[in-house]
């Protein structure tokens, strides 16, 4: 059997040398691109300076004022770095920024002149015998109408870029240098990890016990034992992604306890709690981390729900149980609770989950109470139309004078009817989504005073009747953002209202006003006023303050109910504020201007 060769011959020297060889190439490359760029942007800026000293000397070309180009040339160079030459197409000097044009050859056999003359553009490397220096020259031609006039020619040395090369090859160097020290220091590490390969297995061992599962021994010789190496390495790899994958699982779980929204809570024997969600934490007003732990009777002092734990453990069955608990009001609990089977030697545990249904017996609440209420409204109505329809057909039809007495109450139950109907039907427009959409896409900055006007023609006739003086104090510049049909009929409910409980001979003012963005409508009357007890549920369904009154005036019941929908779909508010015996002020207030 062939003898091992060592790792340090083996494999150092080949890295060694591919990294010499790349730098070298590396260094080889940015010397050329570095060369290649500055000699493009030098071309460049050299164009540049040569047509604008083309530019400039023009007009003295055209008056073939030689003394002046000499002068612009030598301002030139005194400005900007670099020389200027101006050659004439059969080459003769006739302005240089550092030589005089008289004791300079003629250059019409220049490189960069005959290129600019035929091309365009010429450019030349050369040294110069003048400045005894490298140069670049950039030549470009002068020709206004076509014909070259003269040629424009800027040069600059290029020390700037021999300067560069030469650092650039002097790091290279350096870093080459540093490369074969480090090669060579990591060799002798190497060398020396190969020579204690038992040292390192006993290390390995040590860092496994440990619970590092994520070190691995690196052992090429002896053969015996880089196999054994080998195997711990893979025995730790596999522990490691057995653990990984037991931290991932319990990792999801926690994830999706945390983002139930139910509340979860588990018990173990002893009736201590063993988990603890989120959800269970802000139900309970305690968190997760100081629940878990403590007794189940600590955290949760609720006897329906802890009687219905220990019905759990003695049915040992699943079970459902509803209770009630005033943590820090009376909140709705569906409770549902099994036991867990025993896993990994762990004693069995009661599962709760705890679901809040607080909202949907509330809802459910809402409900019951609205159709109790609308029954309530249309049997009234209803019971009156049949007594009257019943008088009639008792004989009461053939008496003229009794006969129309009752069909007047039959009218008058029918419109209420009729109205109760309708003030329904508007309430469920306002709170359908298609609805609140088409309100929303039509909101728009309009005057409020001329929507103000027709709410209150509306109501003038009723005011008529009892001598009441409605005033309007808005200007006409006064804007909100609004929905005119929406407004209007927010605005005759209100007027409507203080129509209804005002006394004779009195008055109604409507004020409007527009601060920090918003626009406020206020209705006031002086008439009974709302006692405190009443103002917050005023706005409610078939709510009335006096409710005797109410029916006698003819109310639904729904009118604010229908206001308070008509402003919140126009992105408002309102609010009341009243005080008995001297009257109410309902404020509407809008948005001013589109958000």
């Amino acid at each position: 059997m062939k003898k091992p060769v060592p790792f340090l011959w083996r494999y150092v020297p080949w890295h060694v040398l591919l990294l010499i060889v790349s730098l070298s190439t590396l260094g080889i490359f940015s010397s050329l691109t570095l060369r290649r760029t500055y000699m493009d942007r030098i071309t460049s800026e050299l164009t540049a300076r040569s047509r604008l000293a083309g530019a400039i000397i023009g007009d003295a070309l055209g008056k073939k004022d030689y003394d002046r180009i000499e002068s612009v040339c030598d301002s030139l160079g005194s400005i900007m770095p670099g020389r200027f030459t101006v050659i004439l197409p059969d080459g003769l000097v006739v302005g240089d920024s550092d030589e005089s044009p008289a004791q300079m050859e003629n250059h019409a056999g220049r490189p960069e002149i005959i290129h600019a003359i035929t091309d365009g553009v010429g450019r030349s490397i050369r040294f110069s015998n003048t400045v005894k220096l490298n140069m670049l020259y950039v030549a470009v031609p002068y020709a206004p109408d076509g014909t070259v006039v003269a040629v424009v020619r800027s040069s600059l040395p290029l020390t700037q870029l021999t300067d560069t090369l030469h650092a650039l090859y002097r790091r290279i160097t350096l870093v080459l240098i540093c490369v074969i020290i480090g090669a060579a220091v990591i060799a002798l590490i190497i060398s020396h990890s190969i020579r204690r390969p038992i040292k390192q297995l006993i290390e390995g061992s040590q860092h496994l016990s440990r619970g590092e599962l994520d070190y691995r021994m690196h052992i090429s010789d002896p053969h015996e034992l880089m196999m054994l190496g080998r195997a711990m390495n893979s025995m730790a790899a596999d522990l490691e992604k057995l653990i990984s994958t037991m931290q991932e699982q319990q990792q999801e779980m926690k994830s999706v306890l945390t983002g139930m929204s139910e509340a979860l809570i588990a018990i173990n024997q002893q009736g201590q709690i063993s988990r603890f969600n989120d959800a269970a934490g802000a139900l309970f007003s305690i968190s997760p981390e100081d629940a878990t732990g403590k007794n189940l009777e600590e955290v949760i002092r609720n006897m329906d729900l802890l009687r219905f734990v220990k019905s759990i453990r003695e049915n040992r069955g699943a079970d459902q149980h509803e209770a009630i608990i005033k943590i820090p009001e009376d909140r709705f609990l569906q409770a549902r609770g099994s036991i867990l089977p025993c896993l990994l030697n762990k004693s069995e545990q009661i599962l709760l989950v705890l679901n809040d249904i607080t909202r949907m017996k509330r809802l459910e609440n809402v409900r019951k109470e609205f159709v109790a209420n609308v029954s309530h409204e249309l049997k009234t109505p209803i019971t009156a139309i049949a007594a009257a329809v019943d008088t009639l057909q008792s004989g009461a039809v053939n008496d003229a004078k009794n006969s129309k007495r009752f069909l007047t109450i039959i009218a008058k139950q029918t419109e209420r009817l009729h109205n109760i109907v309708e003030d329904l039907l508007q309430i469920s427009r306002f709170e359908s989504t298609a609805h609140e959409q088409e309100i929303e896409q039509s909101l728009t900055v309009q005057p409020v005073l001329p929507i103000i006007k027709e709410a209150v023609s509306i109501c003038r006739s009723a005011a008529a009747k009892k001598q009441i003086t409605i005033e309007i104090r808005c200007t006409s510049d006064t804007t909100a953002v609004l929905h005119p049909p929406s407004l209007e009929q927010a605005l005759v409910n209100l007027i409507d209202n203080a129509v209804k409980y005002s006394p004779n001979n009195s008055n109604i003012l409507i004020v409007c006003e527009s601060d920090a963005g918003h626009t406020t409508i206020t209705v006031t009357d002086f008439g009974e006023g709302i006692s405190a007890e009443h103002q917050e549920r005023i706005f409610e369904r078939f709510y009335r303050v006096d409710k005797s009154r109410s029916r006698e005036q003819g109310g639904t019941g729904l009118g604010l109910a229908i206001v308070k929908h008509a402003v919140l779909m126009q992105k408002g508010s309102i609010r009341v504020k009243s005080a008995l015996s001297k009257g109410s002020s309902f404020t509407i207030t809008l948005p001013g201007k589109r958000v």
